[in-house]
């Protein structure tokens, strides 16, 4: 059948379909054959769901209190001023030391140092539920630093065996090339970043996306330097947290959700990573989308110093307490998002051609090796004290403590003062320093 334009007839000049209805004729023979083609084969269209994607909007899942950075801030400070307080009251009868260490770091934030210290208890100072990590603040170095080197072992051979089965969850390790790049690990932490250069995305897992944020922003830093093997993974990381969102029923709470369960440690640190990395992607909607996880989590409970390890969320979004689930201290969750100034770390130190770190509290931590002395500078408040782990020391001849010759003592720590040993078989120098002045200085003589 010829079809014709209005205005045009057949042999006979008479008129076949008026130009109105060509059009509409058009569109139902379009419609079939889209149909045709949809429903053959496999008729679930490939998701590629992106940032700026209209058929999702992460604003729908923001609360109120992520809209804007003031409101977001002065939550997070209520809910460090009411933990605060919560610390203090449990402190004093505490083997949890993670409460201990975010108690601490925020006593020094609040210029109360001293005191916290001091309502340290014996028990747990003296006892074996601490660590290195506390020795920043609380010292017995002597017998710490074997603890920080056996911790360091376990993590090291446990990398070294993901690494060498090529499995994602390498990336699941919280801060793994910092640990890496710390401690010159420079083998794992190459083979690290070919190993997430050669993840497909199918390969990525809700758990894993923390990380790809993570590294993506930190990459995108580094990008005239290092190819980013991370930015292939962001679409899809993307998708998995976006299929995961589930808002409880006042609507003020949204969480990433495996099945029905909230993971709490999981959502502060992915709102942590996708906070940084929506800040450097300069996108409005997931910078709300990131606070609105943080604070959710955060205002599960009302100061009173801990929070549930997991929570169930119903299918019309009431939220419950886990029964089989631990409580954990809100210090795990301070120290995750970083809230203090003086967190304990690890600090690759620049040194020639050894590796050289340390394992400080220090707020800013620098070196300059010059005419073989090694300069190291770290700033602390004034007449405070704090601990440091320096590894990879090579046999020195002198160490000058505040521009001063010091001689080491393995009492050092019994004294008011400052002080220093020196294990030679670790390459391992402990450092007590009692801050003079903000910013003090360890020379170490070679």
């Amino acid at each position: 059948m010829k079809l014709y334009w209005k205005g045009q007839s057949d042999l006979s000049g008479k008129q076949i379909i008026p130009r109105i209805l060509l059009i509409g004729l058009i569109y139902i023979i379009a419609f079939f054959i889209i149909a045709a083609i949809q429903f053959s084969g496999d008729n679930t269209p490939p998701k590629t769901l992106s940032i700026d994607e209209n058929a999702f909007n992460p604003r729908d899942f923001v609360i109120s209190q992520a809209q804007n950075g003031r409101d977001f801030v002065a939550a997070v400070s209520r809910w460090q001023d009411g933990n605060f307080i919560a610390w203090n009251r449990l402190v004093t009868n505490q083997n949890d030391e993670s409460l201990v260490i975010a108690f601490t770091e925020e006593s020094l934030n609040r210029s109360s140092y001293s005191a916290a210290v001091a309502a340290i208890p014996a028990a747990f100072r003296n006892g074996n539920r601490r660590s290195y990590e506390s020795s920043v603040f609380l010292g017995q170095l002597s017998q710490q630093y074997r603890s920080l080197i056996s911790k360091d072992q376990e993590t090291l051979n446990r990398l070294n065996s993901l690494l060498s089965e090529k499995s994602p969850l390498f990336l699941s390790e919280p801060d793994v090339f910092d640990f890496l790049i710390s401690r010159g690990h420079t083998k794992q932490f190459n083979d690290g970043l070919n190993l997430a250069g050669s993840l497909t995305p199918e390969q990525i897992s809700l758990e894993l996306t923390p990380a790809i944020f993570q590294w993506d922003m930190e990459w995108q830093y580094l990008s005239s330097y290092m190819e980013n093997n991370f930015s292939h993974l962001t679409e899809q990381a993307i998708n998995l947290v976006s299929d995961s969102l589930r808002m409880n029923s006042e609507k003020n709470k949204v969480f990433a959700v495996n099945e029905n369960r909230i993971d709490t440690i999981f959502n502060i640190r992915l709102g942590k990573a996708l906070l940084g990395w929506a800040e450097v992607q300069k996108n409005d909607s997931w910078i709300m989308l990131a606070r609105s996880f943080i604070i959710s989590v955060l205002t599960l409970e009302s100061y009173t110093g801990t929070i549930r390890a997991e929570y169930i969320i119903s299918a019309d979004g009431e939220i419950t307490e886990n029964p089989q689930s631990e409580n954990l201290s809100t210090a795990h969750y301070y120290r995750i998002l970083g809230l203090g100034e003086y967190s304990p770390r690890a600090v690759a130190l620049s040194a020639g051609d050894s590796h050289i770190w340390a394992w400080t509290a220090g707020q800013y931590i620098t070196t300059v090796m010059e005419n073989n002395v090694l300069d190291i500078s770290i700033s602390f408040p004034v007449n405070e004290t704090h601990y440091i782990i320096i590894r990879g020391i090579k046999p020195f001849g002198k160490i000058q403590l505040h521009g001063t010759d010091f001689r080491s003592d393995p009492q050092f720590e019994r004294y008011d003062s400052s002080g220093w040993s020196y294990i030679a078989g670790d390459q391992t120098l402990l450092v007590k320093m009692k801050h003079r002045t903000a910013e003090e200085h360890i020379r170490i003589y070679f």
